[in-house]
């Protein structure tokens, strides 16, 4: 389900909305500015607000995705903001990309983080001695 809000119903500070309803928002995960307005997705606990310059859209991020998928069907937008509408759907496919298990993973990630001693070389200053020595170059002939 998603609630729609509105123009009215958000508040701005700095350029920046800070409320949607009773809704407070954070900063946003990504930001567009339009020649129409501000475009921003935020973080509501489980759920997606979707700030637009017409108003805004709370839902889990598969709902907000469909009421996106539709804003750029009907075809009110013009170029820019159709642009702008776009490039959040990426952000709104719903799923849980920790569930994924056929995606690479980092190391960290795929077992215990890696451990070394303290005293170990990968912790340690390098000596006062350079592993390799700089020997002078020859001086070489002088342009003409």
């Amino acid at each position: 389900m998603v609630t729609e809000y509105r123009a009215d119903a958000l508040r701005f500070e700095g350029g920046r909305p800070v409320a949607a309803g009773d809704q407070r928002l954070a900063a946003p995960t990504r930001a567009v500015r339009t020649g129409s307005g501000f475009w921003g997705l935020f973080a509501a606990g489980e759920d997606l607000v979707l700030v637009h310059p017409g108003g805004a859209l709370r839902g889990p991020a598969g709902d907000v995705r469909q009421r996106v998928e539709r804003m750029l069907a009907d075809g009110g937008l013009d170029a820019e903001d159709h642009q702008a509408a776009s490039s959040f759907l990426p952000f709104l496919n719903g799923d849980d990309p920790g569930a994924a298990e056929a995606v690479p993973r980092s190391r960290v990630r795929e077992g215990s983080p890696p451990t070394y001693w303290v005293s170990g070389t990968m912790n340690s200053p390098p000596g006062a001695a350079p592993e390799t020595t700089i020997e002078e170059a020859e001086r070489g002939p002088d342009p003409a």
